[in-house]
């Protein structure tokens, strides 16, 4: 066992400064931060705004997009935009970013994450294995199964079945059934009544989610000392931010250091503007 690397590479995960216990975690899941801040912006914010073409106009930029329901075009001129499209999705974007931005932008890499999410009638890790939470680890390509911290001794419970980062490319290709069945399959190792209490399964790749392209970011040890560092500087009216233009790829409190770091550069940017009278905004 010792040989075998789990302790070196997988089992100390849970002593990271971004996985280590206890976490504190919202009531309801992490989307409820995301959908406070969304409630205290609700007067600024377009939904289904799918953004096609950024072009600089005289010292500012226009920033166009479509409705992704209903095709309708629109488009506004800013001082200054706030970039915070994952790189992923740049490639597909019509820009007119400087040649040095545009090869910055190609060097992190996407991960090709994925779960699998089942709602089980029975709690058969609590009640046949005594299990209250935690991981268990398997070289399945599942990866791992999360056992939920809440509800518990209720009658069902929300499992996570897999959590896929080690093959994500090819879970990608299987549909989403085959998602799941590859799931069962792997939660049967570790629990052979796996497949007698789980009455739903729902499968998603990031790689194929449209405005997502991945999931988190990552840079090789080159790309962080050459282009990571381009990336921090605005180029002209563009400014960026992202979860991947921090030490914390991955995290809402990496995207978070990440804009708070941006809208310094703005502030500092609009205090050493000479005063014309005239009232910019920014998008």
């Amino acid at each position: 066992m010792l040989n075998a690397g789990f302790w070196s590479q997988l089992a100390e995960s849970g002593e990271g400064p971004t996985q280590a216990a206890t976490m504190v975690r919202p009531v309801g899941g992490m989307s409820k931060i995301a959908e406070a801040i969304a409630r205290s912006v609700a007067n600024v914010v377009s939904y289904n705004a799918e953004v096609t073409r950024l072009r600089r106009r005289g010292n500012g930029a226009r920033v166009e997009w479509k409705d992704s329901q209903t095709g309708k075009a629109s488009a506004i001129d800013a001082d200054y935009v706030l970039v915070t499209i994952q790189p992923g999705l740049i490639p597909y974007l019509d820009h007119d970013f400087s040649a040095r931005v545009k090869q910055a932008l190609a060097a992190p890499q996407s991960s090709p994450l994925a779960k699998v999410g089942f709602q089980a009638t029975r709690r058969f890790w609590e009640l046949d294995q005594q299990i209250y939470g935690g991981i268990s680890w398997t070289d399945h390509p599942i990866t791992q199964i999360w056992y939920p911290s809440q509800g518990i001794h209720s009658q069902k419970g929300l499992l996570v079945g897999a959590y896929v980062f080690r093959d994500g490319e090819d879970f990608a290709k299987l549909s989403p059934s085959e998602r799941v069945e590859l799931a069962l399959q792997g939660g049967e190792i570790l629990h052979p009544q796996y497949r007698k209490y789980l009455e739903q399964g729902v499968a998603i790749s990031w790689r194929k989610v449209k405005y997502s392209h991945g999931a988190t970011t990552h840079w090789s040890d080159e790309a962080r000392k050459n282009e990571y560092p381009i990336r921090l500087k605005p180029d002209g009216p563009y400014f960026f931010a992202g979860e991947y233009l921090s030490y914390i790829s991955g995290s809402q409190e990496g995207a978070l250091r990440s804009a708070h770091f941006a809208i310094e550069q703005l502030a500092s940017v609009q205090s050493n503007k000479p005063r014309s009278g005239a009232k910019g905004k920014s998008t």
